[in-house]
């Protein structure tokens, strides 16, 4: 009988043991699975969406001249000569795209976060809304009389648009800020660049970054207008002179070189993202 207790007691750690370990190696197994299905879902949508474009594109431009629709093996060799040919004017491009969003992201940031600790924001914030209403043709055409240089002008056009929702969505952002998380660190006595430097900051990241990956595309794309309408030089010069020799497939190969810009300036702003807010629950991050 002592011996069938001590048995009995031997062998339960046993089976918690295995349970446990069973645990971990079903758990572990649930991850992978869960990664794995993951991987063709982050993947396979926007493939499957590409296939279905370049499929009913294929099949219109059967229907229409090449002048005015070529086909999407047409259009992938001009994209291809014009990286070739072109590959200073893209860059160009995506310089003044890089320059003017990081002047937005930080003026944005900076003035942003200055409505937050002076409170300035329901004086501030009204001038900030109606110059984001004001549409971007007026602001272009604007700095083509205002301003002679042309760096300056496709600057200052992309700036205008974009600081003001950079720095309305950091002052909304910190206004959502916990309020015990607040009234905990208050009561330490920081001053303002203190409070600013260790809650402010750190937790108005997500706003910016959130912002950035919602304005890549629309700075691109004013960036290319300010270049047709008062540039020499860059992607919307390209774009001016395929229209005025009537070549489609340039227009559509240029275009296609912006796709693909867009998407790998997301691609690492959302890598950026993942490595800036580790702290964050993952499902926060994305």
């Amino acid at each position: 009988m002592a011996d069938g207790q001590t048995l009995v007691t031997v062998t339960e750690p046993r089976q918690d043991m295995e349970q446990t370990t069973g645990a971990r190696a079903a758990s572990s197994a649930g991850t992978r699975t869960r990664r794995a299905v993951r991987l063709p879902r982050a993947w396979g949508f926007p493939a499957l969406a590409a296939t279905v474009l370049l499929v009913v594109w294929q099949l219109a431009s059967m229907r229409f001249p090449d002048y005015l629709l070529p086909g999407v093996g047409e259009t992938l060799s001009a994209t291809w000569h014009l990286v070739l040919d072109f590959p200073d004017e893209i860059g160009l491009t995506l310089l003044r795209l890089l320059g003017s969003i990081a002047i937005a992201m930080f003026g944005g940031w900076a003035i942003g976060l200055f409505m937050s600790i002076r409170h300035l924001g329901p004086i501030v914030e009204p001038f900030l809304k109606i110059a984001s209403a004001i549409p971007f043709v007026s602001w272009v055409l604007l700095a083509v009389l205002w301003v002679a240089n042309i760096e300056v002008r496709i600057l200052f056009v992309v700036v205008v648009l974009v600081l003001p929702v950079y720095a309305v969505n950091v002052y909304e952002g910190v206004r959502t800020f916990d309020p015990e998380l607040v009234q905990a660190v208050r009561q330490f006595g920081p001053g303002r660049w203190q409070f600013a430097r260790y809650v402010l900051i750190p937790n108005s990241v997500a706003d910016v970054i959130l912002t950035t990956k919602s304005m890549t595309g629309f700075s691109l794309r004013i960036t290319v207008f300010a270049e047709l309408v008062g540039a020499s030089t860059g992607v919307g010069a390209l774009m001016a002179d395929a229209q005025s020799n009537f070549r489609v497939d340039q227009l559509l190969g240029l275009t296609l070189v912006m796709i693909a810009s867009t998407l790998v300036l997301l691609a690492l702003v959302g890598q950026a993202e993942r490595r800036l807010l580790r702290w964050r629950p993952e499902s926060a991050v994305g």
